[in-house]
């Protein structure tokens, strides 16, 4: 039986694998889609200490995953579906990788917040998407829409522009930072229309426009593509009802990342107060796999002097 089971593989779970791995534990590294997480969608970080010039995400996902692998901890593909408590441990839940364990962190990090734009729905996968670095290819020469006004929307907006021949931000309230603002601001085929909301996407069988409002001399703008960057939730559903989370279903932690349940760790953007930024994830990583480390040596300390 694994000592700690991470459910979730991006920057913050890999993070924690290797800490946890280098420290002793035995680690078993649970991933839906691939090692890496979202990080494999990102086209560039550019504010982690020691890449001057940036580095994809999808470069850097493999890394961490290859120290982390190397350091022991062992990794599956399986998605989580519950979290039980029973004789002391914590089963998880993963069809045919299902696993227990007496520590647990929480790493599923956040999916897209649903869209209440008429048209996105029927045109998901035909025009409409949330992955930049994806798809952007598929718009060379061809006008698109970023829907979202912080960090991620407009660094979408740089990435598709690499491609496209006009992109326009759509944000109802500029959040993003100063850096990105001014990159699009600079950038010739990029246009932020600020206080201007999507109402409508329109097409048939592929993106043909958008519809906005607050933006008079822009109601309608003619796009091929439309890509939706307007924020996340935490994917945390999975949790049983004692994890205690506040009422957009972050994880409440201690300074240690540990939840209310004194087994249960969450980091990264399944957290409450995450600052959504990737080095503050690898931190949480680290500050989480180091606490269980401690409790883990402090528990098996008890048992020897018990037991002399």
């Amino acid at each position: 039986m694994p000592d700690l089971i991470i459910v979730g593989a991006g920057i913050g779970g890999l993070t924690a694998a290797l800490f946890a791995a280098r420290d002793g534990l035995d680690v078993f590294v649970l991933e839906r889609m691939a090692p890496g997480g979202q990080l494999l969608n990102v086209e560039t970080i550019e504010d982690l200490p020691g890449y001057s010039q940036g580095i994809a995400g999808y470069d850097l996902g493999p890394i961490l995953h290859e120290q982390a692998e190397a350091a022991g901890a062992r990794f599956a593909l399986a998605e989580v579906a519950g979290l039980r408590f029973e004789r002391g441990e914590w089963h998880v839940d993963a069809g045919r990788e299902s696993a227990t364990a007496r520590f647990i962190i929480v790493a599923t990090g956040s999916a897209p917040r649903p869209v209440e734009i008429a048209g996105v729905e029927s045109l998901l996968g035909r025009g409409v998407s949330h992955c930049a670095s994806c798809d952007a290819p598929l718009y060379r020469e061809r006008n698109v829409a970023v829907i979202g006004g912080g960090d991620s929307a407009f660094q979408e907006a740089l990435t598709v522009s690499g491609h496209a021949s006009d992109v326009v931000v759509i944000a109802r309230t500029v959040r993003a930072q100063r850096v990105y603002r001014d990159r699009c601001a600079a950038h010739p085929r990029v246009r932020v229309l600020d206080g201007a909301t999507a109402v409508a996407v329109r097409g048939a069988n592929s993106v043909e426009g958008v519809e906005v409002v607050g933006a008079p001399e822009f109601a309608s703008i003619e796009v091929s593509g439309v890509f939706l960057s307007i924020g996340s939730d935490p994917a945390t559903a999975w949790l049983p009802a004692e994890v205690g989370r506040d009422r957009a279903g972050h994880v409440a932690v201690d300074l240690s990342m540990r939840s209310t349940v004194p087994t249960i760790y969450a980091i990264g953007a399944a957290r409450a107060h995450y600052s959504g930024q990737a080095v503050s994830a690898a931190g949480d990583g680290a500050t989480a796999a180091m606490a269980i480390a401690r409790s883990l040596r402090s528990a098996k300390g008890q048992t020897s002097a018990s037991a002399s």
